[in-house]
This record gives C-alpha cells, sequence and structure tokens, in this order.
C-alpha cells in the first residue's frame, strides 16, 4: 500500500496555507480599498452644499417629497387627501438645471387659474396626470392643458358659416381644461383630484397613463394609500430594512444605492404584482369617472426611450423588448376592457424630429411636444363626449335616435395609435393587445 511523503504532505500543506493566506490578503485589501471610499466619500460631502434656489423643492418623477437643502419656501405643501398639492393661491418660480417657470396655482392646489363655476354652455373637461401634465419645464399657457383649450376654442362654433364670418363661426371659452395633474402623482392620487374638482362641474377627464414611472409612483404610494396620504411627502417611499440600515450608515452603501436606484425603479415597474395594482387602480379611476357620468379620453405618456431609442446598450434593448414594454401592454388591457378613447403618445411623437419634442435629456417635453398633444386630444375629445353621452342617453331614455347625437366616423370610439405598436393614425380600442372588445357604446348603432 503506497504511503505519502514527509516531503508531499508538507508541500499540500504549504500549498493550503498559501491559499488561505492569499484569501486573507485579498479580502483585507478590498475592505482597506471600500474603507478608503468610505472616507473620501464622507470627506466630500462633509463640505458646505451650495444652497439652492427658493422653490425648488417637493415631489417630482425621480423621488415624489424631495426637497433641496436650504429651500425655505417649498413650492409643496402636505396634503392629507392627496399628498402633496401646490401652495395655495401662490405664484411661485419653479427652477431647475435647466429652467426657470413661473408656477400659478389656484385655491385647490393645482396649477392654473382660480376654477369658477361652469357658465352655461361651456363643455369643462379635467386633465388628471403627472408631472407630464402639470408642464414640467414649460409655462402655464404652453401645457397641453391650456393649448388644448385654445384649440378647441378656436374650432368652428357652427356648421356652414360662411368663410369670414368670424362672429358666426366662433364663441369665447366654449371649452375650459382645468388642469389637475401634479409632479409625482400616482392613479390613486389621480382619483383623489377627480374627486376634488367633481363639484366644479365635469363632462370629461383625460386620465394620463405615464409609461416610464406611473407603476412605479403606484407601488410608492402603496403603503400610505388610502388613509395615510398626509405622510407620504414627509416620509418618502419606504424601501426594505436591509436598503434603510445599510444607507443609513455608510455613505458608500447610499451612493451605490442612489447609481442602481434607476435600474432598481425600473424593474419594479415591469413586475408582476405592482403592473396587478396599477391595473386595478386604473379600473376604479375609470369606473368612478364613468359613473359620474363623464367622458374619458387615456393619454399615454411614451417613454423617451420607446420614441427615441438614444439610451443604446442593454437598457437600450430593454426598452423596446417585450419585457420592458410591459406597461404599455398593462394599460392597453385596460383601454380595450373599458373601449376607451386613446392617445398614443408614441406614435404622435414620432416625427422627422423628435428630439424637438424633448426638453435636452430630460424625459419631459417642450412646448412643441405639448402642442402635438393638444392636437391630438383636440381630434379625440369631442367624438369621445358624443359617444358618452350617447351612452347616458341610451341608460337613462333607452335607445337614440339617429339624429340624437352624431356617430365617430369610424362607428366606434376614436384612438389615436395602437398600444405597444409602432403605428400611426386612428384605430378602434379593439386592435390593442389584450382583452379584445368593441369599442363602440354598448347598445349604439351607428
Amino acid at each position: 500500500m503506497p504511503h505519502r511523503s514527509t516531503a508531499g504532505i508538507r508541500s499540500s500543506a504549504g500549498r493550503r496555507a498559501s491559499f488561505g493566506a492569499n484569501l486573507l490578503l485579498g479580502c483585507a485589501s478590498i475592505l482597506v480599498a471600500l474603507g478608503a471610499l468610505e472616507l473620501g466619500i464622507r470627506f466630500i460631502e462633509s463640505r458646505p452644499l451650495k444652497p439652492a434656489p427658493a422653490g425648488n423643492a417637493g415631489p417630482d418623477s425621480a423621488a415624489a417629497g424631495a426637497a433641496f437643502a436650504g429651500d425655505p419656501t417649498p413650492i409643496y405643501v402636505p396634503s392629507a387627501t392627496l399628498g402633496w398639492i401646490l401652495r395655495p393661491d401662490t405664484l411661485q418660480h419653479f427652477r431647475r438645471r435647466d429652467f426657470d417657470t413661473v408656477v400659478r396655482s389656484n385655491a385647490l392646489g393645482f396649477r392654473g387659474p382660480p376654477i369658477a363655476e361652469r357658465a352655461p354652455g361651456v363643455t369643462r373637461w379635467a386633465v388628471l396626470g403627472d408631472s407630464y401634465g402639470f408642464g414640467w419645464g414649460v409655462e402655464e399657457e404652453e401645457t397641453y392643458a391650456a393649448r388644448l383649450a385654445a384649440i378647441l376654442n378656436r374650432a368652428p362654433a357652427k356648421a356652414g358659416a360662411a368663410i369670414g364670418d368670424t362672429e358666426s363661426r366662433y364663441t369665447e371659452s366654449r371649452y375650459e381644461v382645468v388642469n389637475g395633474a401634479l409632479p409625482g402623482f400616482g392613479t390613486f392620487q389621480r382619483l383623489r383630484a377627480l374627486e376634488a374638482l367633481l363639484p366644479y362641474g365635469l363632462d370629461g377627464v383625460v386620465i394620463e397613463f405615464s409609461v416610464s414611472n406611473d407603476v412605479v409612483d403606484d407601488w410608492r404610494a402603496a403603503p400610505y394609500v388610502p388613509d395615510h396620504l398626509g405622510d407620504y411627502q414627509t416620509q418618502g417611499t419606504r424601501f426594505t430594512a436591509l436598503e434603510r440600515v445599510a444607507t443609513r450608515r455608510s455613505h458608500l452603501a447610499r451612493v451605490v444605492w442612489e447609481r442602481a436606484m434607476p435600474l432598481r425603479l425600473w424593474m419594479e415597474a415591469r413586475r408582476g404584482p405592482n403592473l396587478q395594482r396599477s391595473n386595478a387602480l386604473y379600473d376604479t379611476l375609470v369606473a368612478r369617472a364613468q359613473g359620474a357620468g363623464l367622458a374619458v379620453v387615456v393619454l399615454v405618456n411614451p417613454a423617451r426611450t420607446q420614441v427615441l431609442g438614444d439610451e443604446g446598450g442593454v437598457m437600450g434593448w430593454l426598452a423596446s423588448s417585450s419585457y420592458g414594454r410591459r406597461p404599455n401592454l398593462m394599460i392597453g388591457e385596460v383601454i380595450a376592457r373599458h373601449a376607451l378613447p386613446a392617445v398614443d403618445g408614441e406614435a404622435v411623437f414620432r416625427t422627422a424630429r423628435p428630439r424637438e419634442l424633448f426638453l435636452g435629456r430630460d424625459v419631459h417635453w417642450t412646448p412643441a411636444g405639448h402642442e402635438r398633444v393638444a392636437e391630438a386630444l383636440a381630434a379625440v375629445l369631442p367624438r369621445a363626449a358624443a359617444a358618452a353621452a350617447s351612452a347616458v342617453s341610451e341608460l337613462t331614455k333607452g335607445p337614440v335616435s339617429s339624429s340624437g347625437h352624431a356617430c365617430p366616423p369610424d362607428g366606434g370610439s376614436a384612438s389615436v395609435g395602437a398600444l405597444g405598436r409602432p403605428v400611426t393614425g386612428a384605430h378602434d380600442a379593439s386592435s390593442l393587445r389584450g382583452p379584445t372588445r368593441s369599442a363602440t357604446v354598448v347598445g349604439r348603432r351607428c
């Protein structure tokens, strides 16, 4: 029976000892490097920060409830029912690195002029959304809500009026569009905004769905819904216990966590449970609006990467993949299920120069982008209102005669674009991916 020599045993033991020593040395080197990085970050962050200009606090699409250091007059204030609102009845500057805009608020804490009692003969719509509808980076008169009202009010008031007969063809303020959108608002906050605006007399609502962040915003708000929204702005997003402990104790961990946050949020927006939550919330919002007799139009705000494809690398590939388009498919299912008219921003923004519609590297829109959205909505809203009025009449008075209400040209609800598909032009909601149902109002014959 062979025996190992003493020299062989010693050689094997020496190799094990050498490997252990190298492993310990490698671990120690990593710890020293991490410690040096931690000390370096602590030193850099210990230096005094340059104070931010006044009016720069509040939620945005990246972090609801964030406030800049040194800002004594935040543009937002907490709200027990909405989470946050603009400081009511004020005129403030809203500044970021690339813009400085003036924001006027009304008594409800929304952007825009005071909301008066609706005058006779006026059709009033409301926009329910987030930073896109709010008008991030543009002036009040440049938002698509303001431009939509201007476009509708310059449309002919009488059919068949003589060319050049201005007095008979146009009237003042036949349409009003109230802006009920605020940065960071998720779907439940849109529902609460609707409740706040209903007493002022509405005929219809434009409900946004922002592909980039709505599912994430609903996930952020979930711990506070429905009865603790007043704590949302001050407490912010509730991350895991491990994340809270690591980022509180280690500056390095916090820096890494912050750098990885965009990918983390992108993944959260495509997780099954989060998509299901947003799907159910949207169903509730649509049901509430239709239950109040309102016409409903959905505006799908496209992800910048899906329009421009300019991010490159893995994220650029993921944005156009079936996994990356899961939020698009989710809202497509909602639209088809409720047979809703819809404007697909991705189709609207596919122009010869789409970059001109975005604010630099920002995901938000330039005034030209808001104008294109307003034009697309203006083509849909009147037909949506006619369809909603017809549906209400059928429920309360029975069938409507062919002369009672005008039917959309295609015999159903009007829709611009087909969500999840790079197409242009008007399409019936039944062309969307997801459960199929005719977009024609139930019981209606056109």
